[in-house]
C-alpha cells in the first residue's frame, strides 16, 4: 500500500472519530437543555432553584 493511502486512510480514521465526538457532544448538549428546560418550568410553577434542580437530577 502506498504511503499516501495509508496516511489518507488514518486521515478519515481521524475524520471519523471526530464525527462520532461530534454527534455524542451534540446529543449532552440535547440532554442538557431539556433539563435546563424542565428546571425552568418547576421554578415557573413556584418551585425554588435549588429544589427544581435537585428534583430533575435525582430523576435519571
Amino acid at each position: 500500500m502506498p504511503i499516501d493511502d495509508v496516511y489518507m486512510k488514518s486521515f478519515q480514521n481521524q475524520v471519523q472519530v471526530l464525527e462520532n465526538m461530534k454527534t455524542g457532544i451534540e446529543a449532552a448538549i440535547g440532554r442538557a437543555q431539556k433539563r435546563l428546560a424542565e428546571v425552568e418550568q418547576q421554578v415557573n410553577e413556584g418551585k425554588s432553584t435549588k429544589e427544581a434542580i435537585e428534583d430533575v437530577f435525582k430523576k435519571k
